[in-house]
């Protein structure tokens, strides 16, 4: 699981911008920041985790979306953008706590199985994939090594005509913190789940376990920003 940066006040910034004001191509700006910094993963499928359909309508697009089909052009890997669905609307998890948002998600999603789980049978494995092993991988980064600061420039196209110039400033890791290290091995993974934000990991554990319960045998995961782990939130580390 990886993550180019941290939620600082300059990426929080990009993210609403692509989320809420329509502003999609600020997607590839993303894609291209991501693929800086991350590894190009050995993968079968880019899959975005899905919006739910009442969002998906009210906002017209799925950032995840956006931001996969820029890796896709990068990484050279297919975006699955079926494979993974919502089966219920869930509540935004902006004011949720930890437990909250995990109860918010917890099988909400639903995935197609591999080709060889279908033609042959196979057997679903087991969910293994939990919010707790997501935030215990999150809070394990070394992440304060070295300073990291990204810098990027692109003129986005606002949904339903006009154009904005959009500046992406550097210094997003914030308050002397070095952007987060990539985290984890995924050499082999079938599926890499796309989001915009990492915050506590529920969504993307409950991802992950539609999943792995649908067959796929290896998933792991890359975001543009990850927040910080609630003990350095709360100290102000």
């Amino acid at each position: 699981m990886c993550s180019a940066v941290w939620l600082g006040d300059e990426a929080r910034e990009i993210i609403h911008h692509l989320k809420y004001e329509g502003f999609v191509t600020l997607g590839q700006t993303v894609a291209a920041l991501i693929a800086r910094r991350v590894p190009r993963p050995s993968a079968n499928y880019l899959v975005p985790v899905p919006l739910g359909t009442q969002r998906y309508r009210s906002r017209g697009y799925n950032q995840a979306t956006a931001i996969a089909r820029g890796l896709s052009q990068r990484w050279g890997l297919p975006v699955a953008e079926k494979l993974l669905t919502r089966k219920r609307e869930t509540k935004s998890q902006t004011a949720l706590t930890p437990e909250e948002r995990q109860e918010n998600v917890a099988g909400a999603f639903a995935a197609t199985p591999p080709p060889t789980a279908r033609w042959q049978g196979r057997q679903p494995l087991p969910a293994r994939t939990t919010p707790q092993q997501v935030r215990q991988e999150q809070s394990a980064q070394p992440g304060r090594l070295s300073a990291y600061n990204a810098a990027a420039s692109a003129t986005t196209e606002r949904r339903g005509g006009g154009r904005a110039a959009a500046s992406a400033p550097g210094g997003w890791v914030g308050k002397g913190r070095a952007a987060p290290s990539p985290l984890g091995n995924d050499g082999g993974a079938e599926i890499i789940l796309v989001d915009d934000v990492l915050t506590t990991g529920a969504t993307v554990a409950a991802a992950a376990q539609a999943l792995e319960a649908a067959g796929w045998s290896q998933v792991s995961a890359v975001t543009f920003a990850r927040a910080l782990p609630y003990a350095d939130r709360a100290t102000g580390a």
